[in-house]
């Protein structure tokens, strides 16, 4: 953020930033105000809170920064009264301290639109809500609140429905591109945020990083469709072996027609899991520079496996056999910005689990995964 820049153009305060000249003290009334302040955004449309800027009638009037001996531990200790003060946990907040001009430190706190609404303050039993307009935060009444509770419960059901509808038209082959007619995997990243009607990628920027598809065996055509970028991993003359599809709203889809072996009906585990992991960590470090902020909900689908084995070593068949052709694993929610492989852990052992296994050996007992040791 260029803090010079807000006080040139003269930003006022408003529905998306505020400033303060001070950070939160000791008190208990300062520690409310903070979280009101930081649940506030949370519940309307998110925003920025800067602390170590002087304002004079909203506006920025001088940086004069504040003198904080230890940032880390300031960061550490706010961020700790956030987590212990505000339910639920607001995903994806970020606190970061820059530099002025006179090497005091200026601390912006990106608070993102929340979709896990409404957040409450809790701290010492306040049981508050609070929203933000253009004059600043304000209480929620009876009313808006009720709307707020609306729109967080209708959104896992949206989300269900897209899922629904695209696995409809995977199975009756209604995709992008012509895909070989073999057992597929399918692997959908849903952002909540991608619901928002004023959500929209920039293309240009996500086709100049464009992501591989999921167990691509070469890198096919690529560019721009009707629902926003594609990128297919040819087969063959007419087939494809698999395809990335990046929505307009940031929602990702891609399915691998290549990976699972139709021969002996295995699914190579240490191939497949690493697929997996090394892939969906390229696509939220892709969708994070596009803007595109948690929560994040993966989705793992396999088409055509009825019959098929988890294979341990990627040759020995383990277990019992798959009992359904469309294996619709359940959902998980990434609510942290930094993902490590083992986010993922739950939804690998669904699949182990489809094959008579309690979970997935490729995890040690802390949740690590030891694919490739």
């Amino acid at each position: 953020m260029d803090l010079q820049n807000l006080k040139d153009r003269q930003i006022a305060e408003g529905k998306f930033i505020e400033y303060k000249r001070e950070l939160p003290g000791p008190t208990d009334s300062d520690k409310k105000e903070f979280l009101f302040d930081v649940s506030s955004f949370a519940n309307a449309a998110g925003g920025h809170l800067i602390f170590g800027i002087e304002e004079e009638g909203g506006v920025p009037k001088t940086i004069p920064g504040v003198n904080v001996p230890d940032p880390d531990a300031e960061i550490r200790r706010l961020e700790s009264l956030i987590l212990d003060g505000i339910e639920p946990r607001i995903p994806g907040l970020e606190l970061r301290f820059i530099k002025n001009k006179h090497a005091m430190q200026v601390l912006v706190i990106r608070i993102p639109k929340s979709w896990i609404l409404p957040h409450m303050v809790i701290f010492k039993g306040t049981d508050k809500f609070y929203c933000r307009n253009s004059a600043g935060k304000y209480r929620l009444d009876v009313t808006e609140l009720r709307s707020l509770f609306g729109q967080s419960g209708h959104l896992p059901d949206q989300i269900r429905k897209f899922r629904t509808e695209r696995l409809a038209r995977i199975v009756a082959d209604e995709t992008p591109v012509a895909l070989d007619p073999f057992a597929k995997t399918v692997l959908h990243l849903v952002p909540f945020q991608s619901f928002a009607p004023e959500t929209r990628i920039n293309l240009e920027a996500a086709y100049n990083q464009f992501p591989h598809p999921l167990g691509a065996p070469n890198i096919g055509s690529s560019g721009v469709n009707l629902d926003g970028l594609l990128n297919g991993g040819q087969s063959g003359k007419m087939h494809y072996g698999s395809y990335l599809q990046l929505f307009h709203n940031g929602i990702i889809e891609t399915v691998d027609a290549y990976t699972l072996n139709v021969n002996n009906k295995s699914i190579p585990s240490l191939l497949f899991e690493g697929s997996l992991i090394q892939h969906v960590q390229k696509y939220l470090a892709i969708l994070r520079s596009l803007g595109i902020t948690p929560p994040v909900v993966v989705m793992l689908s396999l088409i055509g496996v009825k019959g098929f084995f988890m294979a341990t070593n990627n040759m020995h068949q383990g277990g019992c056999p798959i009992d359904r052709d469309l294996l619709s694993i359940p959902e998980i929610i990434l609510n942290n910005p930094e993902f490590v492989p083992q986010d993922l852990k739950p939804i690998l052992d669904s699949v182990w689990n489809a094959s008579g296994k309690m979970s997935s050996p490729n995890f040690d007992h802390a949740g690590h995964w030891i694919g490739l040791r």
